[in-house]
């Protein structure tokens, strides 16, 4: 059988030693949850009603963005040139499907957040180009295409009557 070390003599003791240090501890835990819930928000609250003063990313990380908005924008605009070019625009939906991955992990680009909110507008507005091309331009142009094609046989068969 173990025996405690020693033993308070509840005579000796102070009877108010529990509840100071309880107080105390309480205090303390009141004031850490506070100052650690008040530093959290600063920078939250900061951001929203004042955007201006956020934290922007560091010179490497614009810079990293730059290229990466150049490197969407011109892959945009050649991706939509080929599927014109090509006059079919199967495959698109699965293309725009990795073009806005790598869009939407470019956030938070700081001084340059302007730039890629109108890097997404521009997607949507090349997106809409090459539907209403598919559903109408594409159909038309097939057409003309066909109109074409079939030229040299009518003036073939023309040139046959006019000689007989």
């Amino acid at each position: 059988m173990s025996t405690p070390r020693s033993t308070p003599d509840p005579q000796t003791a102070d009877p108010s030693a529990p509840k100071i240090g309880r107080r105390l501890g309480i205090a303390i835990f009141w004031l850490l949850a506070a100052y650690v819930i008040g530093m959290s928000s600063i920078s939250v609250i900061s951001a929203l009603y004042w955007p201006d003063s956020a934290p922007h990313p560091s010179g490497a990380g614009v810079g990293l963005c730059a290229t990466e908005i150049r490197e969407l924008e011109q892959e945009l605009v050649s991706h939509t040139t080929d599927y014109l070019g090509r006059r079919d625009i199967r495959g698109m939906e699965a293309w725009l499907q990795q073009w806005d991955r790598r869009f939407l992990a470019l956030a938070g680009c700081g001084a340059l957040e302007p730039a890629r909110r109108e890097l997404g507008e521009l997607r949507t507005e090349m997106e809409r180009l090459l539907e209403r091309y598919g559903r109408d331009a594409a159909r038309r142009q097939e057409r003309i295409l066909q109109a074409l094609e079939q030229l040299p046989t009518r003036r073939a068969e023309l040139s046959r009557k006019e000689q007989k």
